[in-house]
């Protein structure tokens, strides 16, 4: 039987075609990018969609008889956003439960947010963009019965004030809410209306809130009585938009808060 004949031209032809097959993928491997490991803006730059909170707050932000978001913090969100280079998705609902989904990081972010300890585990702060500012109201026809009152003596005497579920109000309300003494007499609401209402069948006594927002509301009338507020002095602190830790890193936060800066510069905000 004759035995095949082996051609070694062929052969050294395909040896130096897997050779050099092998070299590229190797070379190949080398050249790839590092994986990105962190939640850097770069990784989101691929397909830039930022899922924001939307709690109506008027004037800050609401949406208008035609059904569209506006206010002047929304439209510093909005042009802050746009200036990223990214797209803003809206999901509306009450601050509490924008709150937990920041912690578990199925909400990008949101605005109007005071720096906590406890939602520094959870929460990345941009710079602040504007100083919140809250008083005690009670309906005009109270007032007298209140109006020479500290906090303390208030709250001593019985005095229920309604609060919003998951607020930071600063240390002298932090101290009075988280006092398990005063439990019963701060009931909690999701949206201010429920506390415009809760006064108005006297379930509570007053109402904590930011006087802009409350001003706004008594001239458009939505709410049905006048309210005063009380000569203690005010509540508050500087706010700052605020993005999950699940989501982003502090390089991310560098260039928001570079773009916020300049986009603040408008008087507009």
């Amino acid at each position: 039987m004759e035995k095949p004949q082996i051609d070694f031209k062929l052969s050294g032809l395909i040896f130096v075609l897997v050779v050099f097959s092998v070299t590229n993928i190797a070379l190949a491997s080398e050249r790839q990018p590092p994986t990105v490991s962190n939640k850097s803006l770069e990784k989101k730059d691929q397909n830039c969609v930022l899922h924001y909170g939307f709690t109506e707050w008027k004037p800050l932000q609401y949406v208008n008889a035609q059904g569209k978001p506006t206010g002047t913090q929304f439209l510093l969100t909005q042009n802050v956003v746009k200036a990223l280079g990214c797209e803003l998705k809206i999901t509306f609902g009450p601050w509490d439960s924008h709150i937990r989904n920041i912690k578990n990081g199925s909400l990008d972010f949101l605005s109007n947010a005071t720096f906590s300890e406890e939602r520094n585990e959870f929460a990345l702060f941009s710079e602040p963009y504007r100083k919140d500012e809250f008083a005690i109201f009670v309906r005009q026809e109270d007032i007298q019965k209140y109006k020479n009152k500290s906090l303390t003596e208030l709250m001593e005497s019985g005095f229920r004030l309604g609060v919003g579920e998951n607020y930071v109000y600063g240390k002298r309300i932090s101290d009075i809410i988280n006092n398990p003494k005063y439990t019963s007499q701060l009931p909690g609401v999701y949206y201010l209306e429920e506390n415009i209402e809760k006064l108005n069948r006297g379930e509570i006594d007053g109402l904590l809130d930011d006087p802009l927002v409350i001003s706004y509301k008594m001239r458009t009338k939505e709410i049905p009585y006048k309210l005063i507020s009380l000569k203690i002095k005010a509540f508050g602190a500087p706010v700052s938009f605020m993005f999950s830790r699940k989501n982003f890193d502090e390089s991310f936060m560098e260039k928001f808060n570079a773009v916020l800066k300049k986009t603040s510069e408008n008087k507009e905000y």
